[in-house]
């Protein structure tokens, strides 16, 4: 299988962008842009992303005691950019207020998931994280979500709200 067509393949499937953020050993903070996040379960309540296992906070992560998942509105796109470059000072003018297990928790967000571990499997090139969600917070009346499709943040063209059926 072509590495590149997979991965174009995969980008058919739009996504909401998250900054996971931890706290290592050695209080170093720790973030990372995510499109790899999901929902497991409601009881226990537990989500899940996924870290490459060459990324450099992959060790932090792995240690660290609590984790926030923030939801990106359309408007944070420079957090995101700003998240996904390793070795920059991703904290560099990025407001946050302390959550669960000192986690920063980004202001803005459309949503917080305040986590603590709970598993971490095998994932190919990537090690998977489920955490338990201990608290969250949302918007209501937030701005519209960032969305990653195709290699490239879209707008969402009807943010008509329905009840699924």
């Amino acid at each position: 299988m072509q590495d590149r067509a997979f991965r174009r393949a995969l980008g058919e499937f739009a996504t909401g962008v998250a900054v996971v953020t931890a706290r290592g050993k050695g209080e170093d903070l720790v973030g990372m842009t995510m499109s790899s996040f999901n929902s497991v379960s409601v009881d226990p309540p537990l989500v899940l992303f996924s870290v490459d296992r060459k990324s450099l906070s992959l060790p932090s992560m792995l240690e660290a005691k609590g984790f926030a998942v923030n939801v990106l509105a359309r408007e944070q796109a420079n957090i995101s950019n700003q998240f996904a470059r390793a070795l920059s000072d991703k904290w560099d003018q990025v407001k946050t207020s302390v959550g669960h297990a000192e986690v920063p928790l980004i202001s803005g967000a459309l949503a917080h998931f305040e986590c603590e571990p709970y598993a971490n499997y095998d994932g190919g090139d990537h090690v998977i994280f489920v955490v338990r969600v201990v608290h969250y917070a949302t918007q209501p009346d937030a701005p519209a979500p960032l969305v990653f499709f195709r290699g490239r943040y879209c707008d969402v063209t009807n943010e008509t709200r329905r009840e699924p059926a």
